[in-house]
């Protein structure tokens, strides 16, 4: 028994050597290559190799180097296949460099227990100049400098120990990238020098960031929207520019160096007094819910043009806790007027500001167009009448990015020719709140036709027409909350022996009904 299993293994073994050899001898005949397990591939003559198993050598040197490097937006490649650390004053900081080991990016830290209280980051990592700061977001997933994840969008901030008694940032002048939401959730900030190198200042960078007392912006970036990236830092009481700034700041505001331009409104009372001078205004740079808490605005007579949502309230993350209740122009303005709480252009006539003051308001008659160029404050309007004089809406979306109209609420017409809808910009698949016409009897059919136009969302097949008088109502059929309006403004007897929870003989809700819901 023994010799035969010797017999069997010196056979076997004659076979492998049989083969091996056979291998090496066509090589060079056949371009036989081996895959990443050792098995021997076989190709034909004439056949160029791929290693391994099809995949072209190009394609493997392509692929590792996506595996081992990261193209951010700046176009800067990131070497991702080596981490360095650096420790300073309590902290780890993780860091890549660039490719050409010129740059590095922080994109994460870890705190120990004795960190200080002031984060100051490193200038250079390696001799490599710091470039960058954060973690880029995934998708919707977004990471705090500690690599929490927070989702401000939902009013969640992220908190966690590590934040805790980091009292001053110092960010090197040299990095031109801070990731959005790096620093969110820092609520025992007080103090944050920006680099002055920094080119944006990213949406919900220092979101929720709540005891904010002073902040040192950058030389030189693009302040448009600044205000996305200051949510609810509304206790900022000092902020400095750094010499040679294309900016200035008087009296707690951020002007254009000429002092023309508002771009962004820091410090404040209740009021904010828009400086003599000023000939434009930003958007959001007047921000009651973000940044400031205020209830009035006085605008100047220099003031000629108001981008869209300059005067901002609204939030989609934050609870309101204040209205702004009053918007005023100089009375010596020559190109903005004012009537009741609507400011339009004197020649123009297009809308600007609109401050809702009472539940049911009227568009002066010197409004004759409304735009996307708009800022709305104050309390909901339930219902809006539109004067026979009104012209035309230059905006796709006339009662969701022209002018908001509360859920489940009626905009009335007094023209019975339909105003001109000049489409522009993308089309959206869901409508505004409003779920109700009310138009002369004799325009009826006309605005049937034309309030699909005006809300890309609705079909003229959806639609209804009621008559009561000379009066008539477009409504969306079978919509529950439409009958509660039509009850309300006439339209319809209330039925008593039906509740509003009630199935109305089997209908189901529709996209009015889901809004209100």
């Amino acid at each position: 028994m023994k010799s035969k299993t010797l017999y069997v293994r010196a056979v076997g073994i004659l076979l492998a050597v049989s083969l091996l050899c056979s291998a090496c001898s066509t090589q060079e005949a056949g371009k036989q290559s081996l895959s990443a397990t050792g098995a021997a591939i076989l190709t034909p003559s004439g056949v160029e190799s791929e290693s391994p198993a099809g995949i072209a050598e190009e394609d493997l040197k392509e692929k590792e180097l996506e595996e081992t490097t990261e193209k951010d937006e700046k176009e800067t490649d990131w070497d991702i296949s080596r981490e360095v650390t650096v420790k300073k004053d309590g902290y780890i900081y993780h860091a890549h460099l660039s490719k050409d080991g010129k740059e590095s990016w922080i994109y994460t830290a870890d705190a120990g227990k004795n960190k200080a209280s002031t984060m100051a980051f490193p200038s250079k990592v390696e001799g490599a100049v710091l470039t960058k700061i954060g973690k880029d977001p995934v998708e919707d997933n977004f990471y705090d400098i500690f690599g929490q994840s927070l989702e401000p969008y939902h009013n969640i901030e992220g908190w966690a120990p590590a934040k805790q008694n980091i009292r001053k940032i110092l960010c090197p002048p040299t990095v031109k990238t801070i990731t959005t939401t790096t620093f969110s959730g820092f609520g025992d900030l007080e103090e944050i020098v920006l680099p002055e190198q920094l080119r944006e200042i990213e949406g919900y960078l220092l979101f929720a960031c709540v005891n904010l007392r002073k902040i040192v912006l950058p030389l030189s970036p693009d302040f448009t929207d600044v205000y996305t990236g200051m949510t609810e830092c509304n206790r900022i009481k000092e902020v400095r520019l750094p010499e040679g700034s294309d900016y200035c700041i008087e009296d707690g505001m951020l002007l254009s160096k000429d002092k023309k331009i508002l771009y962004q409104v820091f410090v404040t009372g209740k009021t904010v007094v828009v400086p003599e001078g000023i000939t434009r205004i930003a958007t959001g740079a007047i921000n009651a819910s973000l940044i400031t808490k205020i209830h009035s605005v006085r605008l100047p007579s220099t003031l000629v043009q108001l981008d869209r949502e300059a005067i901002r309230e609204h939030s989609e993350v934050l609870e309101l806790d204040s209205r702004i209740k009053r918007v005023t122009v100089d009375r010596n303005n020559p190109v903005l007027a004012q009537s009741g709480g609507f400011i339009y252009g004197r020649e123009s006539g297009t809308l600007a500001v609109v401050v809702g003051t009472k539940k049911s308001m009227t568009l002066p008659d010197g409004v004759r167009y409304i735009g996307d160029d708009l800022s709305q404050v104050g309390e909901e309007i339930e219902r809006l009448v539109i004067p026979a004089g009104f012209k035309r809406f230059t905006t796709n979306k006339c009662f969701l990015k022209g002018i908001e109209v509360e859920t489940g609420g009626a905009v009335e017409f007094l023209s019975a020719v339909p105003p001109e809808v000049e489409t522009k910009g993308e089309k959206m698949e869901w409508c505004s709140s409003i779920c109700f016409l009310i138009v002369p009897k004799e325009g009826a059919e006309a605005y049937k036709k034309w309030f699909p136009r005006a809300e890309d969302a609705l079909k003229e097949e959806d639609l209804e027409i009621i008559t009561k008088g000379d009066k008539a109502c477009i409504a969306e059929k079978d919509a529950i909350s439409c009958d509660d309006l039509m009850i309300k403004y006439g339209f319809k007897e209330e039925d008593n022996s039906l509740s509003y929870n009630s199935d109305r003989n089997g209908r189901s809700p529709t996209r009015a009904q889901w809004w209100l819901e």
